[in-house]
């Protein structure tokens, strides 16, 4: 029988799993697990959720805790009652959910719009950010000329939403592998109009370069052959480090989720290991 301390490892126990965080819109859906590391917070891009990083949530958490989230009138979380669905609004979504999960120092992943929000919460709280991975993310919204966009926003309306979405989503998707297509149109479905339009609309108004340029830390732009246009972050930002991966749609997490694990696995080997 023992008589004293072992030197033996002690495995890293897991926190009791979040599900619900209170938000400054009302409640936040968030996928809490693992344990380990520097946590991982994972941030879905438009008309998306939490479920868009399963792949990435069960490899991460074989080493390290890592969480998703759903932003305010995405998945199961609370709409905004206000209609405000601007990239600050969502910062404001993930500043609740890092305090109320004691997230002292962890690694943001942003897709498409959720890189936008990465971006700003980056600026805002470089000390607590220890890398920063964009997934094809959304561009210099400022940059899109104001004709286009204004064209743009006009199609959300009641009348001509379903259309524009289509046509947009589908631009989107092309190259995209079957189940991701499927993925991603019915979380588009499940997302309700004014969310999707509130966001849109946020996203046009914003500029994320200010942001990343204040953030000193590990920072990498994972993206797809179609992140071309001049206003897309890449081109704006030139200095910033990027990975292409052609042959995929706007969701190269799931189109090749092996090859994009690979990318993270190994950027997250690059930051710190502890907190």
């Amino acid at each position: 029988m023992p008589t004293g301390p072992t030197n033996d490892p002690v495995e890293p126990r897991a926190p009791r799993p979040v599900e619900w965080v209170d938000g400054p819109a009302g409640r936040i859906r968030v996928d809490d697990g693992g344990a380990g590391g520097v946590p991982v917070l994972f941030v879905h891009g438009l008309a998306g959720d939490r479920t868009v990083w399963r792949e990435q949530l069960d490899r991460v958490r074989q080493t390290r805790r890592a969480i998703a989230v759903d932003l305010r009138g995405h998945g199961e979380s609370s709409p905004s009652e206000s209609g405000d669905y601007s990239i600050p609004a969502f910062v404001a979504d993930v500043v609740a959910v890092a305090n109320a999960l004691k997230l002292d120092r962890f690694v943001l992943v942003g897709h498409s719009l959720g890189g936008s929000v990465a971006a700003g919460y980056a600026g805002a709280s470089p000390e607590r950010v220890a890398g920063i991975l964009l997934a094809d993310p959304s561009g210099v919204g400022t940059k899109v000329p104001r004709g286009e966009a204004e064209a743009m926003l006009r199609q959300m309306a009641p009348g001509t939403y379903a259309r524009f979405v289509s046509r947009y989503f589908g631009a989107l998707l092309e190259g995209a592998d079957p189940a991701c297509r499927e993925r991603v149109l019915r979380s588009l479905r499940m997302t309700r109009r004014e969310v999707v339009a509130g966001a849109f609309r946020g996203s046009l108004s914003w500029n994320p370069v200010p942001s990343l340029e204040r953030y000193p830390g590990p920072k990498l732009a994972v993206v797809s052959a179609a992140s071309r246009a001049p206003w897309s972050l890449t081109e704006v930002m030139p200095a910033l480090p990027t990975r292409r991966m052609p042959g995929t749609s706007h969701w190269p997490m799931l189109d090749r989720p092996a090859e994009f694990q690979g990318i993270l696995s190994d950027f997250l080997s690059g930051t710190a290991t502890e907190n």
